[in-house]
């Protein structure tokens, strides 16, 4: 016998209601589902079953609700997984300190040197697009670590080449 909890609920921001349908195996894991929906459950959302009376006298077994079922639970109450809007659900603080964690650190760019023209800058006026000339540019020269930027008395060079006239 399979076990099929219905969930319906509509939030402000939503055009139309939300539905969430979920199968489980047993009475026991569809418990822990259900357990798991209702914990500060939205009001005017609602959770249905033809089963629901033997699902709620089932008894409690030591099952986790797999990484996928805990998502749709949070989307289907809250939103998205990054919208927080409920501080206990475990899911949110397991959520929250992923967030949290530093990322990768960026490397600063270095400034461009004062005077120097840009391609984009070069590109502006002319018929060639920028892209164009930064994939001739590339052909010809390694990229600056300030970017596609030129002195001044090397434009003329760099208009030819790229085609600017």
């Amino acid at each position: 016998m399979t076990y099929v909890l219905y969930a319906r609920g509509h939030r402000a921001p939503d055009q139309y209601p939300r539905d969430h349908v979920v199968v489980f195996p047993t009475a026991e894991r569809a418990k822990v589902w259900l357990l798991r929906m209702e914990h500060n459950l939205p009001e005017g959302f609602t959770i249905k079953s033809k089963q629901l009376d033997e699902i709620r006298a089932a008894a409690d077994i030591d099952w986790q609700l797999d990484d996928d079922h805990a998502r749709w639970i949070l989307r289907f109450k809250y939103g998205t997984w990054d919208e927080v809007h409920v501080r206990d659900e475990p899911e949110v603080a397991d959520a929250k300190q992923a967030k949290d964690r530093p990322g990768v650190k960026r490397c600063i760019k270095a400034q461009r040197p004062d005077g120097y023209v840009t391609i984009t800058d070069l590109c502006a006026a002319s018929g060639v697009a920028a892209s164009d000339a930064r994939a001739i540019l590339r052909a010809n020269f390694d990229k600056p670590e300030y970017g596609w930027a030129f002195a001044p008395n090397e434009v003329a060079k760099i208009k030819k080449l790229v085609g600017i006239k």
